[in-house]
């Protein structure tokens, strides 16, 4: 499996896909309130879905130079290859949140998560070339499926935690 990763100060998007599939599947949102956390977040996801190349999308400007942003994802990458065995590799993530805007409007965490699947669609799309391509209007209805899923799964969970805890 490929994670796909947008990664930002406040929140990092992760999608999923199998190695040389066009089918890339919302994967949720870590909070980013902190190294240690989001390592062991990580880690979970790592092991549970059996990652072997982690793609994280790097935010140049649009004359594709390194700003801020930029630096604070290269700061990140090189801590996941400082931690994890696992392939890390750095592609350009410009203009994946307007991509993911448009295709993911009104789901919880649809920017962070849209935009991972943006970076991962587009990794896969240079690095396993398939005759068979999804066609457009097939990949807007696995999208829609991937975040109604996700959807369901957010809310089932904040449902037990909150009857958990008897808010």
């Amino acid at each position: 499996m490929i994670l796909g990763i947008d990664y930002g100060t406040k929140h990092i998007g992760l999608a999923v896909a199998e190695e040389g599939s066009k089918l890339v599947l919302p994967a949720g949102v870590i909070e980013n309130t902190g190294q240690e956390k989001v390592l062991i977040e990580l880690e979970k996801i790592i092991q549970e879905k059996d990652i072997k190349i982690i793609v994280v999308g790097l935010p140049l400007s649009l004359s594709g130079e390194q700003g801020p942003k930029a630096q604070a994802t290269e700061e990140f990458a090189q801590l996941l290859r400082q931690n994890f065995k696992q392939k890390i590799e750095t592609v350009d993530e410009r203009m994946t949140s307007r991509a993911a805007d448009a295709l993911s409007a009104g789901t919880k965490g649809s920017r962070d998560i849209g935009s991972a699947m943006v970076i991962l669609e587009g990794y896969i799309a240079r690095n396993f070339k398939s005759q068979n391509p999804i066609p457009n209007n097939l990949r807007f209805v696995i999208w829609c499926l991937g975040f109604v899923i996700y959807d369901l799964q957010y809310d089932s969970y904040y449902t037990e935690t909150r009857n958990i805890s008897g808010s």
